[in-house]
C-alpha cells in the first residue's frame, strides 16, 4: 500500500514525522514532499505523479492555505485533493478544530477563505476533526489498518 501525506510543511512537520511513522509502521510506503527530488517538474506536478501512483492520499489540515500551485490560484493541496478525488482515491481528511490553541506564526490570514474552502472538503467517513494535531496519528493508523485489511487500499 502506498500512502501519501498530503498537508502544508512547516506548521505540520510534526504532524507529519508521526504519519511517517504510523505508514512505515504498517509496512506501507511513505508518500510525500519529503521525497520529492528538485528535478525538473514543478512540486505540483510531482504531488499529481505521485497521487496517481498512491492507494491511499491522507490530509491534514490546519491554518495554512498552502503554496499556491504554478499558473493557478489553488493550492498545491487543493489540487492534490481535486487529483484524488477525480482518480478515486481512499480518501482521509483530518482538520485541526479551530479552537485548538495554535501559533500565530501558523496562522494565515491572506488566505482565509480559501482555506475555510479546504476545511469543508469530504470523504466517505466524513472529516475527523482533532482537537490538536498531536492526536492525529492514531486515526490514521487506524484507518489505514482497516482499508489495508478490507483489501480496499
Amino acid at each position: 500500500m502506498r500512502v501519501f501525506i498530503s498537508s502544508t510543511y512547516r506548521d505540520l512537520l510534526p504532524e507529519r514525522q508521526a504519519l511517517t511513522w504510523v505508514v512505515q509502521e504498517l509496512r506501507a510506503t511513505f508518500v510525500g514532499m519529503e521525497i520529492f527530488s528538485a528535478a525538473q517538474e514543478s512540486p505540483t506536478d510531482a504531488a499529481i505523479r505521485e497521487i496517481s501512483e498512491c492507494d491511499v492520499v491522507v490530509f491534514v489540515i490546519a491554518h495554512r492555505y498552502g503554496s499556491l500551485a504554478r499558473a493557478s490560484k489553488k493550492s498545491i493541496l487543493e489540487r492534490e485533493y481535486e487529483t484524488a478525488c477525480s482518480q478515486k482515491k481512499h480518501i482521509f481528511i483530518y482538520v485541526k478544530d479551530e479552537g485548538a490553541s495554535v501559533h500565530v506564526a501558523d496562522i494565515e490570514f491572506e488566505n482565509r477563505r480559501k482555506l475555510l474552502k479546504l476545511t469543508a472538503f469530504s470523504e466517505p467517513d466524513g472529516v475527523t476533526t482533532v482537537p490538536t494535531m498531536s492526536y492525529v496519528a492514531s486515526p490514521v493508523f487506524e484507518k489505514l489498518l482497516r482499508a489495508w485489511h478490507h483489501g480496499g487500499a
